[in-house]
């Protein structure tokens, strides 16, 4: 894949934004994810690795943009927005993915994601779940849109550019984007995906969540195994790596008599999504 170039007279059709940072763990993710699902981007898309670093000023070098604030996790929110109004400055684009290094994309289903959002339309969408406000004394919970996958068009991307990162100190950086975006009026569509670590179902899917917190090699592991599916011809040799994918979730499952009422939980989650479609959340 050719090198990225800002202010490219060649307008890609999507970029996908990969936050990332010096954690052993997450450095293997990264290289797993640019030896499966990065070498199949089409020719109109392409990918920035997105990291924070010590000097007051940015770089780009290759695919590789540095912004200039700390690496941590409590500047995630920061990082994004520094590097959304780098990209949006200086490199043209219908559609921007940001997202992380322990989820893959099957470049099918984004195709087809994609070949369905009208041109021109002010489009964000990503996976939806709830969780209890922590600047409310208030139990209600609240929906909001995961980070794993934030899809959104150039106006949108510009928008996000614009937040002010200080307002939301000691919030989570996604729900803080969705309770930024819930204020600026910009309606949210639900996108499906695959959370392998909650239910341990592999259906192929735009994004698919490959983490597991108790086991950080399982990201990269599952992400190898994905791709040799999606990638396969042959229609038997497909189905046995299908099974050997479902073997593998169920050795990785740990499920016991006292998980099994949280795991019920996360399926009906599951199912609850997969049945809705083209559903519009206002957030």
């Amino acid at each position: 894949m050719k090198s990225l170039k800002p202010a490219s007279r060649i307008r890609l059709k999507t970029i996908f934004v990969i936050l990332a940072s010096k954690n052993p763990e997450n450095e293997q993710d990264l290289l797993t994810q640019l030896d499966t699902w990065v070498k199949s981007l089409p020719e109109n898309y392409d990918y920035l690795i997105l990291r924070g670093w010590s000097k007051n000023q940015y770089l780009l070098n290759n695919h590789t943009l540095f912004v200039p604030i700390e690496e941590s996790y409590e500047n995630i929110l920061a990082k994004t927005i520094l590097g959304l109004n780098w990209i949006c400055n200086n490199i043209d684009f219908e559609f921007l993915v940001r997202t992380n290094v322990s989820t893959f994309f099957s470049i099918k289903h984004v195709e087809k994601l994609f070949a369905k959002i009208p041109r021109g339309s002010n489009f964000l969408g990503g996976y939806i779940e709830e969780c209890k406000d922590p600047s409310s004394k208030s139990l209600k919970k609240v929906p909001y849109i995961v980070g794993t996958a934030l899809v959104m068009s150039k106006n949108n991307a510009i928008l996000l550019s614009k937040m002010q990162s200080d307002n939301f100190r000691g919030l989570p950086e996604d729900l803080s984007i969705s309770i930024y975006l819930k204020n600026n009026n910009v309606k949210v569509t639900l996108l499906k995906r695959n959370n392998l670590s909650s239910h341990h179902f592999f259906i192929p899917a735009f994004q698919i969540r490959a983490k597991t917190s108790k086991n950080s090699a399982l990201a990269s592991k599952r992400m190898i195994d994905i791709n040799d599916y999606l990638n396969e011809t042959i229609f038997y040799r497909k189905i046995f790596k299908y099974i050997i994918i479902l073997l593998k979730e169920i050795g990785y499952s740990e499920i016991n008599s006292k998980s099994i009422p949280d795991y019920c939980k996360r399926l009906i989650i599951f199912g609850k999504h997969y049945l809705i479609k083209n559903r519009l959340w206002k957030i």
